[in-house]
């Protein structure tokens, strides 16, 4: 059931820096990319979306590629499990800047969602 794969994600949350870029009197050594990611759906047709991410250079905050795709949604919208429905097209954006994009591959990713606040 989701329930239960939700309850398994959250035992696996990493709520400590584990990556190879370290915070250094005001900078962050090695972080050279950031990126904001999320997801919308047409008006005309709820169950196509289109998902998007956005990188930018770190830390000078500029613009480096946005890229986006759309795609027709296989999974029901269910209050409290949004994540289950939307991760799968987010999850191809990330794939696709890991296979063509790899120099630009953020190591922050802002999405979108309640996060370690969610009620489950």
């Amino acid at each position: 059931s989701w329930k239960r794969q939700q309850e398994n994600i959250k035992r696996s949350i990493i709520t400590r820096n584990h990556l190879n870029f370290v915070h250094d009197h005001g900078s962050f050594i090695g972080l050279k990319h950031i990126a904001g990611i999320d997801i919308s759906f047409l008006k005309s047709n709820p169950s196509r979306s289109v998902a998007a991410i956005s990188i930018l250079s770190f830390p000078e905050m500029t613009h480096v590629k946005t890229i986006a795709c759309e795609q027709e949604m296989t999974l029901p919208y269910k209050a409290g499990y949004l994540a289950f429905r939307e991760f799968g097209p987010m999850k191809h954006l990330i794939d696709f800047v890991k296979k063509f994009s790899s120099d630009i591959l953020p190591k922050i990713l802002f999405v979108d969602g309640n996060g370690v606040h969610h009620h489950r």
